[in-house]
């Protein structure tokens, strides 16, 4: 998708090219690069969807909605002070006021910085993880997410998985919103299983799905068994088997 928006569709981004679209070209643009943002995270597309936003603003045909998608896209591409500009501007929208971005030091080789949550605050602090460890498990979840209820519910009544899992990184995937109250909720119910951001996909190029759940067995920095998502009669076998192909590669 992305390559065939730059191939095919990032010329009708210049200013020039918006100028003389029409009203319904506008909103095709707008809709593309709102949909490729989606996908791709890409901070350069959000900044197409800026410049055909101001179009349609010119114009008095930017909606409510579409500013909600510029929103959207500046949070997912980890730009927050457009976003929070956005919603100081347009209060009656009642966007989430973001936290400042943390820093870290350079991770270096083999090292990723995830976003951890303060527990009651409205803070974020930056850490950094090991991607080339020996061994590592990462499980995508997400507190709206029902299969990830699902699965937390049935991990937490097993106790060899909440165990082993308790030693796994718990990322919440980018997206719209960082959905903090409830990533919140969440560790306070789930001390075993706390959440953190990732903090952009690119981080994690190991990674075929950024779904939730999906348990990514790692190791050495690369992905030697996945077990996605959580149907009714569960996944609680196949993590056990994950976990036994993980400690068969353990063995001298």
């Amino acid at each position: 998708m992305t390559e065939a928006f730059d191939r095919d569709l990032a010329e009708a981004y210049a200013p020039e090219r918006l100028a003389t679209a029409s009203d319904e070209e506008l909103e095709e643009l707008f809709q593309a690069a709102s949909r490729v943002v989606f996908y791709a995270h890409a901070p350069a597309h959000a900044v197409l969807l800026q410049r055909t936003a101001q179009s349609l603003d010119t114009r008095s045909k930017l909606t409510d909605e579409h500013r909600r998608d510029l929103y959207r896209a500046w949070v997912v591409t980890r730009q927050f002070d457009n976003a929070n500009a956005l919603a100081r501007t347009h209060p009656d929208l009642q966007l989430q006021a973001l936290p400042p971005i943390p820093t870290a030091d350079a991770p270096g080789a083999g090292r990723v910085v995830v976003w951890r949550p303060a527990d009651d605050a409205e803070g974020l602090s930056a850490q950094v993880v090991e991607q080339d460890g020996p061994t590592r498990v990462v499980v995508l979840s997400h507190p709206r997410c029902g299969f990830s209820q699902r699965a937390i519910a049935a991990i937490e009544a097993d106790p060899v998985l909440s165990a082993r899992l308790g030693h796994a990184l718990w990322l919440a995937p980018p997206n719209g919103s960082l959905d903090l109250r409830d990533v919140q909720a969440w560790n306070r119910a789930h001390p075993g299983a706390r959440l953190s951001y990732a903090v952009a996909m690119g981080d994690w190029p190991q990674f075929d799905s950024w779904a939730t759940p999906v348990f990514y067995f790692m190791r050495e920095g690369r992905v030697v068994a996945t077990v996605t998502g959580w149907p009714r009669e569960g996944r609680a076998r196949e993590l056990h088997d994950a976990f036994a192909l993980m400690d068969a590669r353990e063995d001298p």
